[in-house]
């Protein structure tokens, strides 16, 4: 089950992205099939590089800071993890 929720997630996030990235391509300019595009578009392109990755990088941070990890929690992290995956395996054999 936490493997599928995971890879729900991913792909409705990647999902999420591409409809972001086409909007804004759309909205600077950008025709499909065509050879050369309005200088918009390379200017979209390179800016939505930038600012995505700077805001990917800052959240990731941001979200390091709240989780606070020591030996202990980390035992107990991956004590749950393992949990999840016996029942995982026990549920498959059923």
């Amino acid at each position: 089950m936490f493997a599928e929720v995971m890879i729900f997630t991913r792909k409705a996030s990647q999902a999420g992205a591409v409809m972001l990235i086409v909007i804004c391509l759309q909205n600077s300019g950008f025709v499909k099939g065509h050879n050369e595009q309005p200088l918009g578009v390379s200017q979209t392109i390179l800016i939505l590089l930038i600012v995505s990755t700077i805001f990917v990088l800052t959240l990731g941070f941001l979200i390091s800071l709240k989780f606070k990890l020591d030996l202990k929690t980390h035992k107990i992290l991956i004590d749950e993890i393992n949990n999840i995956k016996k029942l995982e395996q026990i549920q498959k054999k059923e």
